[in-house]
């Protein structure tokens, strides 16, 4: 600033210093200064080019610390700057850098501390789980990510509020109740000797109980074709379409008038059909009029001037994969003309470019989708007759009658559950109660294993009826509307993609869309908060946008500060895991594999020198040994769930990231721990006042300068990542100096133990005690909780 002033005779006020400096401040990627400065934004207002912008003002500096004269005689944070293509790079001195470990290490006001209040309040809504439903490794993420936004916030001088949002009603409570009543109906099942079994896990019981319920409500679980309506038909007869010929209708080739006979009756019906491979005679899988195939009704069609009755499968609809087809290799003298016609093709290529850039996606799958060969029944099932259901063709046990029967009455006991809970049917309440508290419970103690916070709990089963008021309210002041007798909120007028936000069906139920409105009213209205963050998956991104776009319809000015933090899910390395699959892994497994994995790394080894050692106080006590195996088994789970782009998948991976080497929670853990024991090994010097360390004996040393450089922009970053909702950037950067200390640590002159110069040994234990406390603030906002010893 005081160059510029000199230079050119501008002075910059705030503003103008912040816009045109303090902003375009940047680290060199060259590796050319600790800081760079271009000067590109200056030069307008400078009347100058860059460079010679550029070159000027290095000159003054460098005159300026030559003759120690100006803000420079006061505090002169330069070694040296130079000019290089319009930027100014400079190096600064140790002596300068040094001074963020005296305010890092401030017991009283460290420059590791909480921001100052911003005067905004946040409320952070994540992990809602639904009950009835157990909690598995794939929540996790979810977990991870809001808890350490909270502490972000928090941290950021936001008055933050947790908030979690449980799903205890609906479709899913209902299944799980329906199982367990009809079980209990039976005698098969008794709650009391559940809850009395002291084994027994409630809230994962549950999920079982609903897993198990899933299966019996779905039609996939009893056949390999679960297409209620398909049967068995017999080609009588295939002809060409009468209109193959005419060139201006553009029939296919494929297509095809088939005649057949599908009827326990001898029912009969004209089909056209579009597959392949099959012949008169043949049985295959058809669906007639009046009959559903995969969501869609069956109706007599016009295709081409031919009335279509009905639809014939082909394998794929079906989800069948065929064997493939064999490629007829061109016969002697047909090969000389193929390559002939290669020819004429290649120069035809040659006009055009040789690589594309951008690649249909889709040509894996239209290879799979031409692939078009009828299902034929008669060669997987020999035993098939005319009219036969597909779906008893395909029944994985024989000895039940009819599965579709079964399933439909478990459907419809289903849904009469639900019926009776919507209606408050007194025994399915109690019920509800009943268990519903197991799975809070059990949440309760994952989230205090996790030392997860929550300030407020919100309940689904609370916003109902609310959410039904508040329709009515914004429909009867014309915000809402009706259409095809549901309401919602037509957005189409803010975007085409929004469209129609559902919010009553045509039978009066209300929809996600409708609670979360009803939610959203409550968190302005009750807790005045000025923004809101929804930690949900990305599956949900429409959904909330539309809901946003709703609240500003509504007249809610903080809708522009409601925030939708997206994220991919955590799959299994076999593939995707669920509820309903029946595959994840739950969270007291979860917790087993961790101890069994975090003992053999860390802690058996600690049990057998704890023999050895003779002093009690180096011994770990088995209650040391024990919250250590939870510290370590937290910081694993968690630091691999935020080590990775929020719109990235991730592979659970426990070994990987239980390991104490590589970009792991064990990792800096370890590093955090072992360098703090540095100052415990190693007394500071006599004679040397720890506050009053001279770091300029430090300026030879280029790593540890590098080091205390990334300290110094520890809130800087912080803030940013708190901005972009982007922990994974505070696991780079946390690794990253953990990275550059252990490259100081293994330089062998660095060895503070044989250090003989005083100062030099007090310069550097306050060096390394001011990484392990920025370490350790950093792992505490990742929700990671440090050892003193590891």
């Amino acid at each position: 600033v005081e160059a510029i002033k000199e230079v050119y005779g501008v002075e910059f006020d705030e503003q103008q210093q912040h816009e045109f400096l303090y902003a375009q401040l940047t680290r060199p990627k060259h590796g050319r200064g600790d800081i760079d400065l271009p000067c590109f934004k200056l030069s307008k207002t400078l009347k100058s080019k860059p460079a010679q912008i550029a070159q000027d003002i290095v000159a003054n500096i460098s005159a300026a610390i030559a003759q120690n004269r100006g803000v420079l005689f006061l505090s002169n944070p330069f070694k040296t700057v130079t000019a290089d293509n319009g930027h100014i790079n400079a190096y600064l001195t140790a002596a300068y850098l040094g001074q963020i470990i005296n305010l890092i290490l401030d017991e009283h006001d460290s420059y590791l501390c909480g921001l100052p209040s911003l005067g905004e309040r946040v409320m952070v809504e994540y992990s809602q789980p639904n009950t009835h439903k157990a909690f598995h490794v794939g929540h996790m993420r979810n977990v991870a990510l809001g808890d350490c936004l909270v502490r972000l916030f928090d941290h950021c001088g936001y008055e933050t509020v947790a908030a979690n949002y449980f799903g205890d009603e609906g479709a899913h409570v209902a299944k799980c109740l329906w199982l367990i009543q009809k079980e209990m109906n039976a005698g098969q099942l008794s709650l009391d000797e559940v809850e009395r079994d002291t084994r027994t896990n409630l809230g994962e019981w549950l999920g079982v109980k609903y897993a198990d319920a899933t299966n019996k409500l779905t039609l996939a679980s009893y056949t390999k074709y679960p297409y209620q309506g398909v049967v068995v038909a017999k080609v009588l007869s295939i002809a060409k379409h009468p209109q193959s010929e005419n060139v201006a209708q553009k029939i296919p080739a494929s297509w095809h008038v088939v005649r057949v006979e599908y009827g326990a009756s001898g029912e009969q019906a004209t089909v056209i059909c579009g597959g392949t491979d099959y012949n008169v005679g043949n049985l295959v899988a058809y669906v007639p009029v009046g009959q559903r195939y995969k969501d869609k009704l069956a109706e007599a069609k016009d295709m081409k001037g031919v009335t279509s009755h009905g639809v014939i499968m082909g394998a794929l609809e079906l989800g069948i994969k065929l064997p493939p087809k064999p490629t007829p290799k061109p016969a002697a003298e047909q090969v000389s003309a193929v390559v002939e016609e290669d020819e004429k093709k290649d120069e035809k290529k040659t006009k055009k470019k040789k690589n594309k850039k951008k690649k249909n996606a889709s040509n894996a799958g239209n290879n799979i989708a031409k692939d078009n060969r009828i299902f034929l029944v008669d060669q997987f099932h020999s035993n098939a007759k005319v009219g036969d259901a597909l779906t008893e063709l395909g029944k994985y046990n024989t000895k039940l009658d009819d599965v579709v029967k079964i399933w439909k009455t478990y459907v419809a006991e289903q849904q009469e559950v639900l019926k009776k809970l919507e209606a408050g049917d007194a025994q399915l309440l109690a019920l509800w109660q009943r268990t519903r508290k197991w799975s809070l419970d059990e949440f309760k103690r994952i989230y205090a294993w996790l030392d997860a916070r929550f300030d407020h709990d919100f309940f689904e089963s609370e916003c109902s009826e609310d959410s039904r008021q508040l329709v009515d309210e914004y429909y009867k002041r014309g915000v809402f509307v009706e259409s095809e007798g549901a309401i919602g909120c037509d957005l189409t007028n803010v975007s085409k993609q929004l469209g129609f936000c559902m919010l009553l069906k045509s039978n009066g139920c209300g929809l996600y869309a409708t609670k979360d409105l009803s939610l959203a009213r409550q968190k302005f209205d009750q807790f005045a908060i000025d923004r809101s963050i929804y930690v949900v998956d990305a599956a949900q991104s429409h959904h909330f946008e539309q809901v946003f776009a709703t609240l500003r319809k509504m007249g809610y000015a903080q809708a522009d500060k409601c925030y939708h933090l997206s994220y991919q899910f955590v799959r299994l390395s076999e593939g995707k895991m669920g509820s309903r699959l029946g595959n994840v892994i739950l969270f007291s497994e979860l917790v087993n594999l961790l101890a069994t994995e975090i003992n053999q790394l860390f802690l058996d080894e600690l049990r057998k020198k704890n023999a050895e050692l003779q002093s009690e106080e180096e011994k770990w006590s088995e209650q040391e040994l024990s919250e250590a195996q939870r510290a370590i088994s937290v910081g694993a789970i968690r630091y691999g769930m935020l080590n990775h782009d929020n719109n990235k998948e991730i592979i659970f991976d426990l070994k990987k990231w239980s390991m104490s080497s590589g970009n792991t929670g064990p990792y800096l853990m370890y590093q955090c721990a072992r360098i703090n024991s540095i100052g415990k090994m190693v007394e500071f010097p006599t004679g040397v006042k720890a506050d009053e360390v001279d770091f300029s004996v430090l300026e030879s040393d280029e790593i540890a300068k590098q080091i205390i450089f990334e300290l110094a922009q520890f809130q800087k970053r912080v803030k940013q990542i708190c901005e972009d909702t982007a922990p994974s950037q505070l696991c780079d950067y946390l690794f990253a100096i953990c990275q550059l200390f252990s490259k100081w640590y293994s330089v062998k002159d660095n060895n503070i133990k044989n250090t003989k110069d005083n100062e030099l040994k007090a310069a550097r234990l306050r060096f390394c005690q001011s990484v392990a406390e920025t370490i350790k603030v950093g792992l505490k906002l990742l929700g990671i909780s440090p050892l003193d010893r590891m």
